[in-house]
């Protein structure tokens, strides 16, 4: 097995006081609150969850409920006159929770008062849940649900659970982890390392600069490509396929006996294996290649 590297939820956000409002030494006016919402659910759950600044966890509990939890930061801003503490107020007395039977929506509401507000959110949900989560600058840990997961942060970094269904997760920088998919794994990261095991059916990687390493457990095309970093591979020991490797700078190195054919060189590969299968399409910028 791949090794599991374990993803911390650590992000520090430094924002100049040019924007907030200070006091006096310079120190940032604020104010901190919650909510703790349960509601009631009977069937298969649909969630949509979005927070502007914060993270998102979501895992798993009993199958008739979902427990929304809201940790809430107010800034003060230099060009509004608005209570940091009173727009908590608001938050914890009205919070961003709307139910439409098994469907819920979570998120930072658009009322232009609570502007210079983050909330952070911890969900619990039955294992039967279709989740979309968005953050606009966070982290997010997913899992274990059914699915399928659609999960996207303008910049955090991604942990995503075992998954019975297709999996789909996009970050602008950061790190992703999927342990495991069923369906099938659609991963892209501007910049930052992909790592995922356990993936059942089709792959598809993109990471503008960054490792990536992956494992697939049932037989599907494969395409995974990085502008500078090494790509590991690893397919079921039963797989057949056709592979088309190239790389810009690095060695591709292959542990499954190919049928070489065309042009061969450190660089670029293509071979079959057995009497061929799904495509399998590898490249990088710079690095090493390796197919297990």
């Amino acid at each position: 097995m791949i090794r599991n590297v374990l993803l911390r939820l650590t992000m520090v956000v430094l924002v100049p006081c040019s924007m907030l409002a200070c006091g006096p030494g310079g120190e940032m006016t604020g104010a901190t609150g919650m909510f703790d919402r349960t509601m009631q659910v009977s069937g298969r759950v649909d969630l949509e969850v979005r927070t502007g600044s914060g993270t998102i966890s979501i895992r798993t509990g009993a199958d008739n409920a979902v427990r929304v939890i809201g940790h809430i930061r107010a800034f003060g801003l230099f060009w509004s006159d608005i209570d940091p503490a009173e727009q908590v107020r608001r938050l914890e007395a009205n919070p961003p929770v709307e139910q439409r039977g098994d469907l819920i929506r979570i998120g930072s509401p658009a009322d232009p008062s609570v502007q210079g507000v983050a909330i952070s959110y911890e969900l619990t949900v039955p294992v039967e849940t279709r989740i979309r989560a968005r953050s606009g600058s966070g982290n997010q840990v997913i899992g274990p649900v059914r699915g399928p997961v659609d999960a996207r942060s303008g910049s955090g970094s991604l942990r995503i659970d075992h998954v019975g269904n297709h999996v789909r997760v996009t970050t602008g920088s950061g790190r992703i982890e999927a342990l495991g998919a069923d369906a099938g794994l659609e991963a892209r990261a501007g910049s930052g390392s992909i790592y995922a095991e356990a993936i059942g059916g089709a792959l598809r990687v993109r990471s503008g600069s960054g490792r990536v390493e992956v494992e697939q457990v049932e037989a599907g095309p494969i395409d995974v490509e990085t502008g500078s970093g090494s790509v590991r591979v690893r397919m079921p020991a039963n797989a057949t396929f056709d592979l088309h490797a190239r790389t810009g700078s690095g060695l591709i190195e292959s542990s499954r006996p190919l049928a070489v054919y065309g042009a061969v060189s450190r660089h670029k590969l293509s071979g079959r294996l057995g009497n061929g299968g799904p495509s399998v399409q590898i490249a990088t910028g710079s690095g090493d290649i390796r197919i297990e």
